[in-house]
């Protein structure tokens, strides 16, 4: 299965493909081959599709922390769903802050709950990912434009 999903996800750019059978339970996954055999029905995206639907969102995962993911159900010959393909990107390579950076001439941080995954923010070299929102900047932050968005732990 991998020699085939692999060189399909390498010529399309997404980072990673992971595909599952009816219970969620992991076939094969690209970003991490030899790993498989684990549940991934904590994830949005293998919940919906296993009950049909297609669907994206931004979650966590077992192997990626943070991702835009898409997942769709797979169907046997009969109709039956028997599992989904789930692609996405990365979240917490430098290019994906870096390029919003860039885009609008301010630092970026993506957080997943409290924790920096993700940041253009540079101390002695080292981005500083893995520390902590500090709840006063995340309380002026909600107050003043109504909007954040958190990540829930998978």
């Amino acid at each position: 299965m991998l020699d085939v999903l692999t060189p399909l996800v390498e010529g399309t750019g997404i980072d990673f493909a992971t595909i599952t059978d009816e219970n969620g339970i992991v076939i094969a996954r690209t970003h991490d081959p030899a790993k498989m055999g684990d549940s991934v029905m904590n994830q949005k995206n293998v919940q919906v599709a296993l009950k049909g639907e297609p669907i994206a969102v931004i979650e966590s995962g077992t192997v990626v922390k943070l991702s835009a993911r898409s997942g769709v159900p797979v169907k046997n010959e009969q109709g039956q769903i028997v599992g989904v393909i789930s692609v996405g990107y990365d979240l917490s390579k430098e290019h994906v802050v870096d390029e919003i950076k860039d885009l609008f001439g301010t630092d970026a941080t993506l957080f997943l709950q409290d924790t920096r995954v993700n940041t253009t923010i540079v101390k002695e070299n080292k981005r500083l990912v893995g520390t902590q929102l500090d709840p006063e900047i995340a309380h002026r932050f909600y107050k003043k434009t109504r909007v954040i968005l958190v990540m829930p732990k998978s």
